[in-house]
């Protein structure tokens, strides 16, 4: 009797050694796969976070695009409310007189620039614009000149700037029909827009319609 006692005691004891074994193994696994979990989700944390840090960056560069295009509309809008009889890029501005002599002409700007030199010389002023016109002849053949126009120019608080002469004044060529197209250049302060003032009224140019060099 003692001694199948013995042996039940030895089976018993087996299979709680067994049973403990098997409860250890399956924490030892849970723990394992806890730890991977937990690695993953700080890898994916991680990996958000830095998502996150490249938004902000991305977003302010668009938001600060957005502001500069704003910026300039609003110049726009105000300085065409201020002046709506100026007349833009492109379009003619008619001028006509009878007195000593019949003059009836178009005159158009073309285009303008802004630069910080001509030929090495450089302004007193911020920059040059350098202002691209045609004049047309609405009555005959005659080709007008620079100096028909008498231009002078504004900057968007009021001052007035003469055009150049001398070395750096360009002649109109003259391109047959009473055509004829030039260069106006005014040594002139930095400005969000200018206003050039030729015979029979005002031609406002904004910064943003400069063509490049």
């Amino acid at each position: 009797m003692k001694k199948y006692l013995a042996i039940f005691a030895s089976l018993l004891a087996v299979l709680i050694l067994a049973a403990c074994n098997s409860e250890g193994s399956d924490e030892d696994e849970e723990n394992e796969e806890t730890s991977v979990e937990e690695t993953t989700t700080s890898e994916e944390n991680e990996s958000e976070e830095e998502e996150t840090e490249e938004i902000p960056e991305e977003e302010s560069k668009k938001d600060d695009s957005e502001s500069a295009g704003s910026d300039i509309e609003a110049v726009k809008e105000k300085a065409l409310e201020r002046y709506p009889d100026d007349v833009r890029i492109g379009e003619e501005l008619e001028f006509e007189r009878n007195d000593i002599a019949h003059d009836h002409v178009n005159q158009i700007v073309n285009s303008f620039k802004i630069v910080d030199e001509i030929d090495g010389v450089e302004p007193k002023n911020d920059h040059f614009i350098i202002v691209n016109m045609t004049i047309e002849n609405l009555i005959d053949d005659f080709a007008y000149g620079l100096d028909f126009l008498k231009p002078v120019g504004y900057d968007d608080s009021t001052s007035t700037f003469q055009r150049e002469s001398g070395e750096l004044e360009e002649e109109f060529v003259d391109e047959g029909d009473g055509i004829t197209t030039g260069n106006i250049i005014i040594d002139i302060e930095d400005s969000d827009y200018y206003r050039i003032k030729v015979n029979g009224g005002y031609i406002i140019l904004f910064r943003d319609e400069a063509t490049e060099e």
